[in-house]
């Protein structure tokens, strides 16, 4: 799951640098960018058909899926990456959770100096699917993709 979840990450990543390209492209590549963005698009049903698939057939994840499902704003893509790639969620206590995922702030004490930062060691792809995942969809919702 965790492969196929980062290659997930990555299809999207170009699939998304595609669509921007497309507004700002010279019309003599249209339509190369276009074939390019319909090609990902069968990569990433493929993909997702599969990640599905495999959730389908083991139960506990099957309940994790859906724990994390009935949070709104959750849906697949962010679910399956939460626990792919934090797959001690519902093990651990959230505050434990929360930490390992690198969204708890922490106290950073230096001299007489005292800030709170939020933790760096973080599992990233987890922070920037929950970070990032609302600023992907404002740039895409704006460019209309």
């Amino acid at each position: 799951m965790l492969e196929l979840s980062s290659r997930r990450t990555q299809l999207m990543q170009e699939y998304i640098k595609e669509k921007i390209r497309l507004h700002v492209a010279h019309p003599q590549v249209i339509g190369s960018i276009k074939k390019h963005i319909n090609f990902l698009e069968q990569k990433l049903k493929a993909i997702e058909g599969t990640l599905k698939e495999q959730a389908s057939s083991d139960t506990n994840l099957s309940r994790k899926l859906e724990v994390l499902k009935s949070v709104p704003g959750v849906g697949d893509v962010l679910a399956q990456a939460i626990i792919t790639y934090l797959p001690e969620i519902g093990t651990l206590s959230r505050e434990a959770v929360s930490s390992l995922a690198g969204l708890t702030p922490m106290n950073q004490d230096s001299g007489n100096s005292r800030e709170s930062v939020f933790k760096k060691e973080g599992v990233f792809y987890v922070e920037a699917y929950i970070c990032l995942h609302s600023v992907l969809l404002k740039v895409m919702f704006k460019l209309k993709v």
